[in-house]
């Protein structure tokens, strides 16, 4: 059994809260999280290193000769997690981030703590 795990970033404070008090359920059963705090899935993946892979991560990943950087974020239109591509003959701007490219790149830090690893506005 597939079980789900979140984080939570505190807005006012700027640090984490990995408490489940962080997050509740509203009447539609949706995940929610209570105020000043940003929740984020993981997305049940780790990288290279046996890091687990959260939405929000900042991702680097190798193509070819070249190094990427990306958010990890959750597609709905997609209905998967996946990072930006910045690959030229990927044109509809999504690579889904699946077991393989997970285990070839690395978690090098979240968009909270480490907003200046992206290489641009995402």
């Amino acid at each position: 059994m597939t079980h789900l795990q979140f984080r939570a970033w505190c807005l006012y404070r700027k640090c984490w809260d990995l408490s489940v008090s962080a997050i509740e359920l509203n009447a539609d059963g949706e995940i929610v999280a209570k105020n000043n705090m940003i929740v984020m899935q993981s997305t049940g993946l780790k990288d290279k290193n046996g890091r687990e892979v959260f939405e929000g991560d900042i991702f680097q990943w190798s193509f070819a000769v070249d190094t990427y950087k990306g958010e990890v974020k959750w597609w709905p239109d997609r209905a998967g997690f996946g990072l930006p591509s910045m690959i030229a003959s990927n044109r509809n701007g999504f690579m889904m981030l699946d077991s393989r490219i997970a285990l070839e790149g690395e978690v090098i830090g979240n968009i909270y703590e480490n907003p200046d690893l992206l290489p641009y506005q995402q």
